[in-house]
């Protein structure tokens, strides 16, 4: 029969009733699945596992090379499990065919992706070895695979003396079952791992010199698959879990805790995880002898580890970003009784020869204290994105860049209340660098401060400061003008553009009692076009304070425009300025006084103010005296809050008196007096006014003014004038409000033909309605010649509503003779928009008899923000008259309020200004403004447009353009664009560039251009603020940075203004040895400039520079350099011209 056919025998197991071991109710379990296996024998398993688990009891029927076999005699089978063990030897390829039926309800649930028998253990040494012996176990894949596993091994627990042992061994022997079905399709197998596999776990651990030692190895092979052997032999499922993720990996660490040898302590580890060659090591090594202690630590991950997420270290992630990276730690503590003494250095690798290097020293004993260090970011370092979090936001600025530091603080010095404090800091990029030192000395009633600060021009590295590096530097120069002063945060900006500025002040302080206090300081600022000096002093004893400031600026300073904003507050934006300020002030009992001196020199002129002011009680009294050139032109630049009079007074010397003095509660005396003398001739000028009021009560005032003025010279009198007012005001309650004036003016002098007059004024007022208002004014006038004039004015003004009101005034004007009598009509209205912005509108009509009429118009806007949008002060004022002229004078400006933005599009600024003035049909006066600045991703841009017209009729505009791209130096190219094209009256067009641009086209290679035509200089009476020069600049340099101990690059400029054709420079320089701390420069340049318009001028410069690295006690540098002229020698000069220089410091 064949083996088909004999399937066909039933559905009831082919054994029941014939078999002892069988029951009943075994008999009676159908159900299930249907298959039929059909497995070829290896001949060497001890049970023959089927392709599925859970055997409805009594459903298989079994054959082997088509014999049949009875359960109980030829086998054994454990349903559950899925697997059949024979009663005799078979023989290797024999075939066995099972039909049965299966469930997976029935199923055992496989431990670790095995059953079957499962793994037994025997104690061959109890609690020290037990053996591990797994026959059979049973694998069933996804995928149709059914594998069978033997496993042998040990698990051990070894104690000896101090020691111990422990950890488990396994071997195991995995081979996949030759079954397929006869039943159903069967999808085809994926290829597995077979063949022999271990796991070998092992730690052992002992004690030493009062410490431990331990050492630990890890083996899993990559195909063994017998963890639950593994957690039966009592791991935890979690480390179970994690082995099996780490197979194929090799662990190995060894380590020394606290080993004690007479009085040194040493701690060590070395741990290595690892696949084939690949691998991430861990070193460190402690040592601890008494007060001294050293530590090193290392890591390195392998460039070819890729199974990072297999990992059970916690920082595996950061581990990944780290492939092909090392880092590199050792320090010493030195700790004896009363003194500390540190060392470390660290060093992270970028695995291509870059790294970032830190070194820190530091010493204390006692009262002194003296830290100092380095840090280095090699150009090119790649990996910055694969540092730690707060290593990336720390380091990407500064790559490229060194800093050194070094902070010392001394207390035990005699006489110091507080702790001598050095700092000194260095950042260096390239060949320039910015360095800062600061010193404080504190006694009991003392302070002493001095602080320095600058870098080279050129230098490149400011981006590289930390956020609160450069807020610290900012606050440090703002203290240099006075302690606390406040700062903005555009100013740090500012202060990032400062390339090439150096600033530095010294303050001392004193204060020898809780009411006695003098402070002395100097401030200076400078960079390669000049500088400035700031001397300041003050003193203050109890009420009194005296204060002195001198301030003395080089006429070519020309990096004003470059300083922070709170800087300009101090030294201001007049080029070229020396100036010298007094104050004092004080009180006595209820009385006080201030005085203040202003001396003020500038190339444009003189200028000079002196002002006193005293109060006691109902007196007030306040004097000036001033003294301006009329050719100082600029004087409206200084920093002055009497600029303005300054300026109106330019040609004269003029003093002046105001007092005030409330001769009795309700009767005030105010007076001001003024005499002023032109300085280039004898014209004088003089003013009285006299203002008396007198408050009887509540609702009546009296009020009397004299006003006197006098123009004239020595020979006789220009103009003339006297002035005498007297004024009555009576409320009589809910009736209204009377008023009465009465004037007089006498006239006289040859610049005057106005005649005398004597003018009276009565006006009643009165409420309609809560709303509404009455006015009615009657005024008289006479005059010396024999005219009079009557004027009534008639005016109703009503409220519509809490935003909108109006008003509508009658005017009838009679005059005797031939004057014409007029009728005017005037019509206001306001509208009030809230938030301080306000609409008022007027109209007035003027008739004439026989004259033409006028009308006037006005629209004026007060200011106020609201939608975003803020309106500056804004009038329009049109006047006519009629068929003759027309005149109009308006002007209004609108900002928008805060930043906005338009997608990526960030508009920081936006601003609109116009000014005009117009008569006759001509324009006197056209002032047109707007400016726009924002961002666009990380690149800046600004359009600025200025136009100006001169009341002669000329014009002249500016427009400015500027871009300027992302300027962190790990861009590959940097550049800031200023394009301004300025539009001359005659329409000549003028071209003003200012571009710069960086690149890095190669590593360690840096290619920068700079061009530079029609610069500005500041003029005060130009049409538009600056004339220009003609002249351009146009610079090439080149730089190439292997190392620090090899630098080398070329630079070559070309200037061309009308006073010189031509000037061309160019030069190479070459540093070797940086980074020894001895480095070694030559320089080699040549300059062609034309002497005139048939002599040009060759001139050759080159030197060497050597500077020794300092020692403790000693400093060396050498210096020899050449220059000489090829030809056009001026008479007298030598051709060649050595200079020979050597600086040696010997300290003890």
């Amino acid at each position: 029969m064949t083996a088909a056919a004999s399937w066909a025998e039933a559905q009831t197991p082919f054994n029941a009733g014939t078999e002892a071991t069988s029951t009943p109710a075994e008999a009676a379990s159908i159900g299930g699945t249907p298959t039929i296996d059909m497995i070829t024998l290896d001949g060497a398993s001890l049970g023959v596992p089927l392709r599925f688990a859970g055997i409805v009891a009594g459903s298989e029927r079994v054959e082997l090379d088509g014999r049949k076999l009875v359960r109980g005699v030829d086998y054994r089978i454990d349903h559950a499990a899925g697997v059949l063990y024979l009663g005799f030897e078979a023989r290797a390829g024999s075939r066995l065919i099972a039909a049965y039926r299966h469930d997976k309800a029935l199923a055992t649930t496989a431990q670790k992706g095995l059953a079957g028998a499962g793994a037994f253990s025997f104690q061959l040494v109890p609690g020290g070895l037990n053996m591990v012996v797994g026959l059979g176990m049973t694998e069933r894949t996804g995928d149709g695979n059914v594998l069978s596993s033997n496993i042998f091994g040990w698990n051990n627990s070894f104690s000896f003396g101090a020691g111990k042992l422990s950890g488990l061994f396994l071997v195991g022997d995995r081979q996949r079952v030759q079954a397929q079905s006869l039943y159903e399709y069967e999808k085809p197998q994926d290829n597995v791992d077979v063949g022999r596999s271990q796991f070998l776990v092992q730690e052992a651990a002992a004690n030493l010199g009062g410490g431990s030692v331990s050492a630990s190895y890890q083996d899993i092979s990559k195909n063994f698959t017998g963890f639950s052997a593994v957690e039966g032999a009592g791991y935890d499922a979690k480390l179970v879990q994690q082995f099996q993720k780490e197979r194929g990996l090799k662990r190995f660490g060894m380590g020394l805790s606290q080993v004690g040898l007479g009085d040194l302590k040493l701690s060590s580890s070395f741990k290595t995880v690892g696949e084939g060659s690949e691998s991430i090591d861990w070193r460190s090594l402690n040592v601890a002898a008494g007060a001294f202690s050293a530590e090193y630590s290392s890591q390195r991950v392998g460039s070819g580890f890729t199974r990072f997420k297999d990992l059970a270290e916690e920082d595996r992630g950061q581990l990944a970003k780290e492939r092909g990276m090392s880092r590199e730690r050792m320090a010493f503590l030195y700790k004896p009784k009363g003194v500390e003494l540190s060392f470390s250095d660290s060093r992270i690798g970028d695995g291509n020869e870059k790294s970032i290097a830190n070194r820190d020293f530091s010493l204390k004993s006692g009262a002194f204290a003296l830290s100092t260090g380095t840090q280095s970011v090699d150009e090119g370092f790649s990996r910055i994105g694969s540092l730690l979090g707060p290593e990336q936001q720390r380091l990407a600025r500064e790559v490229g860049a060194s800093r050194s530091w070094t902070s010392l603080e001394w207390g035990a010095i005699p006489g110091l209340k507080e702790p001598l404090k050095y700092t000194r800091k260095s950042l260096v990029k390239g060949e320039s660098s910015f360095e800062s030192t600061d010193v404080r000395l504190a006694g009991s009633n003392w302070t002493f401060e001095s602080t320095k600060m600058g870098s080279d021009d050129g230098f490149v590295g400011m981006g590289a400061m930390q956020d609160a590096e450069r807020a610290e530097y900012v606050k440090s120069a703002a203290g240099l003008y006075a302690p606390n002063l406040q700062y903005k945060p555009d100013d740090v900006q500012r202060f990032l553009q400062g390339a090439g500025i150096d600033r530095s002040g010294t303050r001392l302080s004193l204060t020898p009692s809780k009411s006695t206090s003098f402070s002395l300081s100097e401030t200076r600022v400078g960079s390669s076009t000049g500088g400035a000096k700031l001397q300041q002093a003050s003193l203050s004893v109890g009420a009194l304070g005296l204060s002195f400031r001198k301030q003395t600026m080089d006429d070519g300073f020309s990096d004003l425009s470059r300083l922070m904003q709170f800087e300009r507050m101090q030294w201001g934006t007049l080029q070229g300025l020396d100036r010298t300020d007094w104050a004092a002030g004080g009180k006595f009992g209820g009385s006080q006084f201030s005085f203040t001196s202003l001396t003020a020199s500038a190339p444009s002129g003189d200028a000079s103010h002196q002002a006193l002011k005293v109060s006691s009680g109902p007196f007030e009294l306040e004097a000036h005296q001033r003294d301006v050139d009329a050719s100082f032109s600029d004087v409206r630049q200084l920093l002055d809050p009497d600029k303005d009079n300054l300026f109106a007074l330019r040609g004269y010397k003029e003093r002046d008196v105001r007092a005030s003095w409330a001769i009795l509660p309700n009767l005030k005396l105010n007076a001001f007096l003024q005499d002023g003398k032109a300085i280039d001739s004898d014209e004088e000028k003089y003013l009285r006014d006299f203002r008396l009021s007198w408050t009887p009560d509540a609702n009546s005032q009296v009020g009397f003014n004299d006003f006197s003025q006098r123009d004239d010279d020595p020979l006789r009198l220009l103009f003339g004038n006297n002035t005498q007012l007297l004024t009555l005001t009576r409320k009589f309650g809910s009736l209204g409000t009377f008023r009465y004036a009465r004037e007089t003016k006498d006239y006289d002098g040859e610049l005057t033909d106005l005649p005398d007059s004597k003018r009276e004024y009565v006006a009643v007022e009165t409420k309609l309605d809560p709303k509404t208002t009455l006015l009615s004014e009657q005024t008289n006038t006479t005059f010396e010649n024999g005219g009079k004039e009557s004027v009534s004015t008639n005016t109703v003004s009503t409220e519509i509503s809490k935003r909108v009101g109006v008003s509508i005034s009658d005017v009838q004007v009679e005059r005797n003779g031939e004057q014409p009598d007029e009728t005017k009509r005037n019509y206001g209205m306001w509208l009030d928009f809230g938030r301080g912005i306000r609409l008022s509108y007027g109209y007035i009509r003027n008739l004439a008899d026989e004259q033409a009429g006028t009308q006037q118009q006005q629209l004026q806007i007060t200011p106020g923000t609201v939608g975003g949008i803020t309106v500056g002060q804004g009038q329009y004022v049109e006047q006519r008259w009629d068929g003759l002229r027309t005149k109009s004078q308006g002007g209004v400006q609108v900002s928008a309020s805060k930043p906005f933005s338009l997608g990526q599009l960030a508009i920081n600024t936006m601003k609109f200004g116009f000014d005009s003035a117009a008569d006759r049909g001509t324009w006197l006066k056209e002032d047109k403004s707007f400016q726009l600045q924002g961002n666009l991703f990380k690149n800046t841009f600004g359009v600025e447009y200025r136009g100006r017209m001169h009341p002669s009729g000329i014009r002249a505009i500016d427009r400015l353009f500027t871009f300027a791209t992302d300027q962190s130096e790990t861009q590959k190219v940097r550049a800031t664009l200023a394009y301004k094209v300025r539009t001359l009256p005659d329409d000549e067009n003028i071209m003003i560039r200012n571009f710069n641009i960086v690149a890095k086209p190669f590593k360690d290679f840096e290619v920068s251009h700079q061009l530079l035509t029609n610069p500005e200089v500041a003029k005060g009476d130009a049409l538009l603020g600056t004339i220009t020069q003609a002249s351009q600049v146009s610079a090439w340099k080149l730089d190439y940075k292997r190392s620090k101990d090899f630098t080398i690059g070329a630079e070559w400029k070309e200037i061309m203004d009308p006073k010189r054709p031509l000037l061309r420079t160019a030069g190479i320089n070459l540093g070797l040895f940086g980074s020894s701390g001895s480095p070694l420069y030559l320089y080699y340049g040549l300059e062609q400039a034309d002497l005139n318009a048939d002599t040009r001028r060759t001139t050759h410069r080159y030197h060497l520079r050597f500077d020794q690295k300092p020692g403790p006690n000693q400093m060396f540098s050498f210096f020899i350099g050449n220059v000489s002229y090829q030809h056009s020698i001026i008479d007298g000069q030598p051709r060649s011209n050595w200079t020979l220089r050597l600086d040696y410091q010997l300290r003890f």
